[in-house]
């Protein structure tokens, strides 16, 4: 199973690869995926867009099969006690 990426709009961070940690797209192309409902959720944080994107729906040797990526510690960081 291969997994997607979240898509972002701030810069990478040293040691982040684009691809891997995220996808990092331009703000303009973003909004444009946003318009067309290609995330599942956006959000804003320090500036940033981040967005999940719709699982692709691939056919497997058991039929269909979605994929995506779930992060979990954006989560816990908006849960987290100030």
């Amino acid at each position: 199973m291969e997994l997607t990426h979240s898509g972002t709009t701030r810069s990478p961070r040293p040691g982040e690869t684009p691809g891997v940690d995220y996808n990092f797209i331009f703000k303009e192309t973003f909004l444009e995926m946003d318009k067309k409902g290609e995330f599942l959720e956006v959000r804003t944080d320090q500036g940033g867009f981040y967005g999940t994107p719709k699982p692709q729906q691939t056919l497997g040797p058991s039929g269909p099969s979605s994929r995506l990526e779930v992060s979990v510690w954006t989560w816990v960081q908006q849960d987290s006690p100030q």
